[in-house]
This record gives structure tokens, sequence and C-alpha cells, in this order.
């Protein structure tokens, strides 16, 4: 499953190198490795979509929640971010 994750990841990084929709012909154009221009087309028109950038955004809320969350009940993720506050500042962190 891991796998399948990573290699997503890195078509969708291949995506996001070529240009993203910003010059969608382009980047279908040119595919990533091992990847059908057909398959290829598919995948560009899905990243492209408003639906998956509403689905990343939302992850990486969730993600950055999530971090928050664990550094809040951890004692030792909380020393660490007191330690960073005190180095940058709270507005630094806060814009995160």
């Amino acid at each position: 499953m891991a796998y399948l994750w990573d290699w997503r990841n890195q078509m969708r990084e291949h995506f996001r190198k070529m240009g993203r929709k910003k010059d969608l012909a382009f980047t279908k154009a040119n595919p990533y490795k091992n990847v059908s221009l057909d398959e290829w087309s598919i995948l560009c028109d899905h990243f492209a979509s408003q639906e998956f950038e509403v689905e990343m955004a939302e992850a990486r809320m969730e993600a950055l929640i999530q971090a928050q969350l664990r550094a809040h009940f951890d004692p030792l993720l909380r020393d660490t971010a007191e330690s960073v506050e005190s180095v940058v500042g709270r507005e630094s962190i806060d814009e995160f």
C-alpha cells in the first residue's frame, strides 16, 4: 500500500514540476516514467481538478491539526515547540 501511495506522490510531484495546470498541454505531453500518454492525461485531469485541490487542502489541514495535537499533549514535543518559539517568536510559529 505504501508503495502505491509513494508512486502517486511521485507522479503528483512530476505534474507539479511540469507546470501544473498553468501549462496543462505541456504537462500532458510529458508523462511520468512508465505511464502511457492516455493514462497520464487522465491523471493530469485529476491532479488539476478542483476536487483534488480541495482534497489536498483538507489533508494538509488535518495533518497540521494532528501535529498540533501531538505537540500539545506530548510534553517532550511541547518543550521543543516552546524552545522554537523562544528563538523565532510566536508570530512566526502561528503562521504555519
